[in-house]
Parts: C-alpha cells; sequence; structure tokens
C-alpha cells in the first residue's frame, strides 16, 4: 500500500515519529532570503530575458545542463526544466 497524505499514514501507524515542525520558526527566514536573491536575478536578467533569442539561448542551456545531469532526469523532467525555464522570457510578451 502506498501512503501519499500524513493524514493517510496516521491510521495506518507510518506516521513520522517526530512531533511537527513549525516551518516558521524553522526555515521562513531562509525562503524569505531565497525569495529576495531571486527577484534580484529576475531583475538582473532582464535585459538577456527580453532578447528575441531568448527561449532558444534557454533550449541551449538546459539541454547542457541536462546533458551533464542525465541521471537526475527523466525525459518529461527535462522537458518541464525547458518550459519553466523558457516561461522566464519577455520577448514577444
Amino acid at each position: 500500500m502506498q501512503y501519499s497524505l500524513l493524514a493517510d499514514w496516521r491510521p495506518a501507524g507510518k506516521a513520522p515519529d517526530h512531533k511537527a515542525v513549525n516551518m516558521a520558526d524553522t526555515i521562513r527566514s531562509e525562503l524569505d532570503e531565497l525569495e529576495k536573491a531571486l527577484i534580484s536575478e529576475l531583475a538582473e536578467t532582464a535585459e538577456i530575458r527580453a532578447r528575441a533569442s531568448c527561449r532558444t539561448d534557454i533550449a541551449r542551456a538546459v539541454g547542457k545542463y541536462v546533458s551533464a545531469h542525465k541521471d537526475r532526469f527523466s525525459p518529461l523532467e527535462a522537458i518541464a526544466l525547458d518550459r519553466a525555464a523558457a516561461a522566464a522570457c519577455t520577448a514577444g510578451q
């Protein structure tokens, strides 16, 4: 039997033994810093993302990355990464 939700685990006695983690106390500040860094990167790459060649450039970069990390990506994951990254392009929008 596969358990997909913590609520399903409890009746089956498969729930983790530890106390629930309070995300606000443990990683909220790290997530806030990550958000700031991502927004900063988007601002710094605005010119690149506005180029007409953005989608092609991203496809090449993703292809290179996936090739270098073949054991980490299924074909569907590689496609998803390419599409998600290409969504950052602003040219033609």
